[in-house]
């Protein structure tokens, strides 16, 4: 079992029954409508820029595009704690959310996606999931859409996250 930084955040400030019936049971559970934007916002960049690290070109409209497919798939796949009404305004929100962040997207170099490594921040060395790691000696993460930099980075290149 994968053990995310999710499911030990919840056991340490939360409800060990939720995260058993969450993780565990994997009974389905309402998310809130932040989390929700987040996984749309998540998974829409993590394609940009996987198109990105192979020199592909992806327009503005191409982004907004897959934004909406992916907000509609999974919006089907997920109970989210949301209103009909609100659904418009969401969708609108979390495109405003996508286009803003193109133009930042847009102008970085990247190097590979979805990395497993260690990563050495100041005097530190921790092994870690990488969203983006860039050219230039910069890191992205999606949950986020930070980039922090960082002195040097050892990969393991046989895995790449499904």
């Amino acid at each position: 079992m994968l053990v995310r930084q999710s499911m030990v955040s919840s056991m340490i400030s939360g409800c060990p029954r939720q995260v058993y019936l969450t993780y565990i049971e994997l009974l389905p559970h309402k998310q809130s409508v932040a989390l929700f934007l987040g996984s749309v916002f998540h998974e829409t960049y993590a394609w940009y820029f996987h198109l990105k690290s192979i020199e592909e070109v992806v327009s503005l409209l191409d982004l907004v595009e897959t934004y909406s497919h992916t907000f509609e798939r999974l919006l089907k796949r997920q109970e989210v704690d949301i209103k009909e009404t609100q659904l418009r305004e969401t969708k609108e929100l979390g495109m405003s959310l996508v286009t803003t962040y193109y133009k930042t997207a847009s102008k970085m170099d990247v190097q590979d996606v979805e990395v497993e490594g260690k990563l050495g921040i100041g005097e530190d060395v921790v092994s870690t999931h990488i969203d983006v790691l860039l050219k230039n000696k910069g890191i992205v993460e999606l949950k986020t859409a930070r980039v922090y930099k960082y002195r040097g980075v050892e990969t393991f290149p046989d895995y790449k996250s499904s």
